[in-house]
């Protein structure tokens, strides 16, 4: 997959649980899918009754099966240590996020300066356009809670850092389309199909012209009745019709056994 695919992937997971709330079943497809990950991160079992934002946006990466480059963790504090382990922690004020990056607050920041406060909640970027960002939330405040979209800004209050997974190392490249050519511009490129039917439809043409009253039209009937030149099984040829070296060598065989010298 490309890396869009693949962000959109654990989007799409997150998407999925849309409006799923704290205690019903959905809420324990996350809980489970969580503890599925082995062995438990710091040998904790998820519980029905655990803050579960972090453990939300972790099973969708193990749902998505991306777990090489996300975390998985029900901690905020210790989710941001696992990003920055891995080099992919963004604090700058002036980063904009991409979807399925992940996004890291603290309710107790004050707007001023950089937030550096102890974390409190995380969300997985669904969606961002110009400076406004939509994030999907597991456990967030309602009543009850549940998985919910929040709308942000970049570089909006509260906004602790994002967790930046490194899907690019787990893209292959997306194909690159072959070009439509112009027939009979200088810098065509066909395709073998493309050529070989450009070849059929050139020698059509060539086949259909007229053969000429004057020139040549003695050295064709002489070639005819010595039989230097045939035509195939039903007696037609193109006498405009390129030559293979083959071809050369059967006429120059046929010459050789005419004069007695083959």
């Amino acid at each position: 997959m490309t890396e869009a695919q693949l962000r959109q992937s654990a989007v799409s997971v997150m998407q999925g649980w849309v409006g799923v709330k704290e205690g019903s079943a959905g809420h324990k497809e996350i809980v489970d899918t969580y503890n599925t990950y082995l062995p438990h991160p710091r040998g904790h079992i998820l519980t029905m009754s655990d803050d579960w934002c972090a453990a939300t946006a972790s099973a969708a990466g193990i749902k998505a099966g991306l777990t090489d480059i996300i975390p998985v963790e029900c901690s905020c504090t210790k989710l941001i240590e696992l990003y920055k382990s891995k080099g992919r922690w963004v604090e700058s004020d002036s980063y904009t996020p991409a979807p399925g990056d992940y996004i890291v607050y603290d309710w107790e920041d004050d707007g001023k300066g950089d937030c550096t406060g102890q974390p409190n909640h995380v969300g997985m970027v669904e969606k961002v356009s110009g400076r406004s960002i939509t994030v999907i939330e597991g456990n967030k405040s309602g009543k009850p809670d549940s998985v919910a979209r929040r709308p942000m800004t970049v570089n909006g209050r509260y906004i602790r850092g994002y967790g930046c997974p490194d899907y690019a190392s787990m893209a292959t490249p997306e194909p690159v389309p072959a070009p439509t050519p112009t027939p009979g511009g200088d810098d065509d490129m066909l395709t073998y199909e493309q050529f070989k039917a450009y070849m059929t439809r050139y020698e059509a043409e060539r086949a259909a012209l007229p053969e000429s009253q004057s020139w040549g039209k003695q050295e064709r009937q002489w070639a005819a009745e010595t039989g230097l030149i045939r035509g195939g099984d039903n007696g037609n040829f193109c006498w405009r019709a390129p030559i293979t070296r083959e071809e050369l060598a059967v006429v120059e065989y046929r010459n050789a056994q005419r004069t007695g010298t083959a």
